[in-house]
């Protein structure tokens, strides 16, 4: 018998062992059951879950319910003896319990009442979130089972139901999600990455739908894909939740209706901060321009805060609040000078999609739209270097719900046509090496973020955060020498004193020179066509522009200084299966235009 399967077999006895104690749970209303029978861990050192577990129940009333059940496996590595939940107005704690199996056999339980309060708040947070916690009597060990199921009251079920299988953030095995509904409803669902259609089955409280996946890790991201490639699903209860994108924006409107009226001290703010003889679009400007400089951005989660926006006039009185509080007071001054300003949802981050078969709380980010002659206007009052009427990069072409009674619906947000990343250089030879400066000007929504993070970052920071951007974005054997940046009104400007080692190739008394050693790092490395999840949008720069000098080299044929200008601009996505292969044609183009071989002369 081998040391293994002596390792095995042990590892059977003992986590049976402590099967037959943890179904030992008399007394106990939440935890019943045994755990599965788990042989020898996956990775001894790692923390591993063995069940992850939630199961949402809708109730005729249309309330929505949630039970969260977890079974941990600690490693060699050990982990925290503190143990977690959130609790708040959008989830409401109701139950909590907790049992820990020693590897030796003990037994500990907790319960909610054991549970301590800590509170969300901040520097940057207002919130009546919290996280409840337990301490536990003793570290976890190697071998230690730690097993919990919490309870939370759902308050805006209109939300619908979103889950991923990858939400422990480790390996997971027996993964589920379990959603139940009346017996007159018939549950509408989407999965990505796999997941799979559930087993349905009747139930005394009505139909049950299970989806499981038998095993998950922490998801993988593609430099293109819109989310990791973990299996996912969206769902809701059609009884409950609107059934299109106009009745869900009809419905969030009547929610948040009443905040976005004007009174008096928002009419007066919105005159005394614009002129007569403004346009409406100057109009809508100084509204925007003024709100981005007296309201100090603080995530305010209060009374259902993370969905819910504050009254626009605490906005205004108390000079602090997150995107929603931008956004009400934004459209409130505005609509207090007769400006048909609309708020509009949309996701932030990875370029994400939305599903529009299930027209549900798909968001995590609010903006303003305003329309003036033929032309969309869309102001994030959390951009508070942004330029007016255009928000930053990683919002291009994607899709936001504007909000209008009776009229919502999905539009695009457009990108830019002056965006524009322009690289001009005078390099000059030293060996193989290149040596000079080059100058990156990023223009429109390119600068955003740049122009944002030099109003908040001090000089250290910014100099590394550049640094690091420059051999991420560009050339990644790129040596500085020195780096200045300057912020312009429309522009963001870098010029850098450098060198690129490895630049030209001497052969045979010709020296040649290729573009794509030199700027390595600006194409993306994947092909999206090789990722196995669906790419959504272009990861870098996809308008760009070379004006690049080699002092002291000459081309063939010529006596002055060899120049090489080209300019690209690639779809920046989100890409379908009809537009990928145009995109992936353009892209392979480029490659092969950087990847030119030129022979030069050194005239010295």
């Amino acid at each position: 018998m081998t040391d293994t399967t002596s390792k095995s077999l042990a590892g059977i006895i003992m986590l049976a062992a402590a099967g037959a104690i943890l179904g030992g749970c008399a007394g106990h209303r939440l935890i019943t059951g045994d755990p599965p029978l788990v042989t020898v861990p996956r990775d001894e050192g790692k923390n591993e879950t063995l069940l992850f577990e939630r199961q949402y129940r809708y109730a005729p009333s249309g309330a929505l319910t949630l039970s969260t059940h977890t079974i941990t496996r600690v490693g060699t590595h050990g982990t925290e003896e503190v143990l977690t939940v959130e609790d708040g107005s959008v989830m409401r704690l109701t139950g909590y319990e907790a049992r820990v199996v020693r590897a030796g056999g003990a037994v500990e339980w907790y319960e909610k009442g054991d549970l301590a309060n800590y509170a969300l708040s901040n520097a940057n947070v207002l919130a009546e979130e919290s996280i409840r916690f337990v301490t536990l009597r003793d570290i976890p060990r190697a071998g230690d089972l730690i097993e919990t199921v919490s309870e939370h009251e759902m308050a805006l079920p209109q939300l619908g139901i979103s889950f991923a299988a990858d939400e422990t953030d480790r390996d997971a095995d027996t993964v589920r999600c379990v959603i139940t509904i009346p017996p007159a409803d018939t549950l509408r669902w989407f999965t990505l990455n796999g997941l799979g259609a559930p087993a349905v089955a009747r139930i005394p409280a009505g139909t049950e739908y299970r989806f499981t996946c038998p095993h998950a890790a922490p998801g993988k991201r593609s430099v293109y894909a819109k989310r990791n490639d973990s299996p996912c699903l969206l769902a809701v209860d059609p009884a409950i939740a609107p059934a299109s994108w106009t009745a869900f924006g009809d419905w969030y409107l009547s929610v948040i209706e009443s905040r976005l009226a004007p009174d008096p001290d928002i009419a007066d703010a919105a005159r005394r901060h614009t002129r007569p003889e403004m346009t409406n679009l100057e109009k809508m400007n100084a509204i925007v321009q003024y709100c981005q400089s007296v309201v100090r951005y603080e995530q305010v989660y209060l009374r259902l805060g993370e969905f819910i926006p504050n009254q626009a006039a605490i906005v205004l009185r108390h000079r602090y609040g997150d995107c929603k509080d931008y956004t009400c007071l934004i459209v409130s001054m505005a609509r207090a000078l007769g400006l048909d300003a609309q708020p509009a949802l949309c996701y932030r981050g990875s370029r994400h999609d939305v599903c529009d078969a299930l027209p549900v709380a798909q968001f995590n980010h609010m903006l303003v739209h305003y329309r003036s002659g033929e032309r969309d206007y869309w102001y994030d009052g959390t951009n508070q270097s942004g330029l007016p009427g255009i928000i930053a990069d990683d919002l291009v072409n994607a899709r936001a719900l504007v909000v209008e009674r009776g009229r919502s619906r999905m539009m695009v947000i457009p990108e830019s046509p002056e965006n524009l990343c322009a690289v001009t250089g005078d390099l000059r030879p030293r060996g193989s090496a290149l040596e000079g400066v080059l100058t990156i000007s990023l223009t429109s929504q390119y600068a955003i973020g740049f122009l944002y993070a030099a109003r908040l970052w001090n000089e250290g920071q910014m100099r590394s955060s550049l640094e690091k951007w420059l051999r991420d974005e560009f050339a990644g054997r790129l040596l500085l020498r020195g780096i200045r940046w300057i912020p312009r009104p429309d522009a963001f400007v870098v010029e850098a004193a450098c060198a690129i080692p490895d630049a030209l190739v001497d052969v045979e008394g010709k020296t040649y020179v290729r573009f794509d050693r030199i700027f390595d790092r600006v194409l993306p490395g994947e092909d999206p066509g090789e990722h196995r999840g669906e790419p959504y949008a272009y990861p870098g720069y996809a308008r760009m522009k070379f004006t690049i000098c080699l002092s002291g080299l000459a081309g063939q044929g010529g006596n002055g200084a060899f120049r090489w200008d080209y300019g690209y601009t690639l779809d920046a996505g989100p890409y379908t299966p009809g537009t990928l292969p145009a995109f992936r044609d353009s892209l392979a183009g480029v490659r092969a235009q950087l990847a030119c071989t030129y022979t030069i002369t050194r005239k010295d």
